[in-house]
């Protein structure tokens, strides 16, 4: 599923998706342009958006091994 990023900081991103992901889910995020690195991220609060679903998500480099 393909998602607008809507910010980015140290700690997270908020993504907008077609549809709601549950708090706790983890998503990879990949990049489209060639040489960008992926992401792991964990969905900490949703809202609508816009016909959609505004996800505030936590990075990787914040889970433990335990949450991925």
């Amino acid at each position: 599923e393909y998602a607008v990023l809507r910010d980015i900081s140290a700690s997270g991103v908020g993504l907008r998706l077609g549809r709601r992901f549950p708090d706790g889910t983890v998503l990879v995020v990949e990049p489209l342009a060639d040489q960008g690195k992926a992401l792991l991220a964990r969905v900490l609060r949703s809202s609508p958006d816009e016909g959609g679903w505004r996800h505030g998500c936590e990075l990787s480099s914040r889970l433990s091994e335990a949450d991925i």
